[in-house]
């Protein structure tokens, strides 16, 4: 949620910048304009449609997948370095 308001803020903070330099000359000028505004509206009106709603989830449950998500992470980098630790180097024999 933090990175996709910063990019918001980022984008929306640019934005008169970026419309500045769509807007073109004469009578539909406005139209590239409009449509740079549709195509952000459009994002996050994606963004806020495909997130998961959290309202009814008690405040503990809150980032449990990615805590279970990390600490499996971490088993399988320890038993990789565990693996690496146990397997014979090169020059070495095997009796």
């Amino acid at each position: 949620m933090a990175r996709g308001n910063q990019l918001g803020l980022v984008l929306a903070g640019f934005a008169p910048m970026i419309a500045g330099m769509l807007l073109a000359p004469g009578i539909t000028g406005w139209i590239p304009v409009a449509v740079f505004a549709t195509v952000c509206m459009l994002i996050a009106a994606a963004s806020a449609f495909y997130s998961p709603e959290t309202f009814r989830t008690p405040i503990a449950e809150l980032g449990t997948s990615y805590l279970k998500g990390s600490a499996q992470r971490r088993d399988l980098l320890l038993a990789s370095r565990h693996e690496l630790q146990d397997a014979p180097t090169a020059g070495t024999r095997i009796h």
